[in-house]
């Protein structure tokens, strides 16, 4: 079976790194992470994700102006993305879960936003 790929933009450090490490294990994903949001485009372009969780409150540039430098990208423009975020609230348009998520939440997300 082809692993998934999913890639986590968040600034934040050890949750991510836990939330790539708990995915791996109970899926067959492939997880990157990207912790500065201006390079978010770039390692999407470059990792080719199958989807994106991505931090809505990030220093530079938030979530919802990475979200719209990947949807102005052809070859990226059709990733689906998650909001994730602790303290924002959903963007219209996008499925979003709230921080701290549980592993099961976050799979269900993963789950019914990855194209079959």
């Amino acid at each position: 079976m082809e692993k998934r790929r999913i890639l986590i933009v968040d600034d934040e450090v050890e949750a991510p790194r836990m939330l790539k490490r708990l995915l791996e294990m109970k899926r067959p994903y492939e997880v990157v992470l990207e912790h500065d949001s201006r390079r978010a485009l770039s390692t999407t372009l470059s990792f080719k994700p199958d989807l994106i969780l991505l931090d809505v409150i990030m220093p530079e540039l938030d979530g919802g102006d990475v979200a719209g430098l990947i949807r102005r990208t052809e070859a990226v423009s059709d990733v689906p993305i998650v909001f994730i975020s602790a303290v924002a609230q959903p963007i219209e348009g996008y499925p979003f879960l709230s921080k701290p998520a549980s592993l099961d939440q976050v799979l269900a997300c993963i789950e019914d936003a990855l194209p079959s």
